[in-house]
């Protein structure tokens, strides 16, 4: 077991960072820097959803850690399907000239590296969501990344996406409710800005989505 409490953090960063060689990405393709099955986890210090700046690392990161490494074989198997999933997508960014056929998962596992995971400050049902930053054949410079919680797939981008999936982690997080409120909250927040020449959209955290949810209650929801 990978224990997070025995490494250090410093004040110049907002990760704990450690190489680990994991068995399940052997399977991958080798990261630029040839490290077959190495991977870098960074542990995340804050919660972009709450605001919360965390001192040390939190239980539901170590479990999310735990799990990851206990049930390696079901997540990259549905991380490679996601993948497959996502294809549609990647070839009307690309081109079907440039990115490889990707119909079984070891075509996804031939064509990506794995290279580090962000054990992120977010979590749900005391899980961490984790992060998979990873290299891709077809674009060499923005790479590949997966936002996962647990086996669930949450998201897909460029890689940037494996620590930079606010929307997505706070809307699989929400209740409908919640995030329509969200979704209104924001459009009226975005309009309100450009009306006043204000720069930003300005980010709303699950606490205010929830006290703002419990206002619009009608008067026999409080008894359920």
């Amino acid at each position: 077991m990978i224990n997070l409490k025995k490494y250090k953090f410093t004040d110049e960063d907002d990760v704990w960072e450690t190489e680990e060689q994991i068995s399940g990405t052997q399977e991958f393709m080798e990261d630029i820097n040839n490290r077959k099955g190495y991977v870098t986890f960074n542990l995340e210090m804050n919660s972009d959803i709450e605001g919360l700046n965390f001192e040390k690392p939190q239980a539901f990161q170590q479990n999310a850690l735990n799990y990851f490494i206990d049930n390696q074989t079901k997540i990259f198997y549905s991380l490679c399907q996601a993948v497959i999933e996502h294809y549609p997508n990647l070839i009307k960014l690309y081109g079907s000239d440039i990115v490889p056929e990707l119909k079984l998962v070891s075509d996804v596992k031939h064509n990506i590296s794995i290279s580090t995971i962000h054990i992120l400050g977010e979590e749900k049902d005391d899980f961490s969501y984790l992060g998979f930053d990873c290299g891709c054949t077809w674009d060499d410079e923005h790479g590949l990344g997966i936002v996962m919680h647990k086996e669930r797939c949450i998201e897909i981008g460029q890689h940037d996406t494996a620590f930079m999936c606010y929307e997505e982690i706070l809307k699989d997080k929400m209740t409908e409710e919640e995030w329509r409120i969200y979704t209104e909250e924001k459009e009226s927040r975005i309009a309100h800005n450009i009306a006043f020449g204000y720069e930003g959209a300005g980010e709303i955290t699950r606490t205010q989505i929830e006290e703002k949810s419990k206002l619009e209650k009608k008067w026999w929801q409080f008894w359920k």
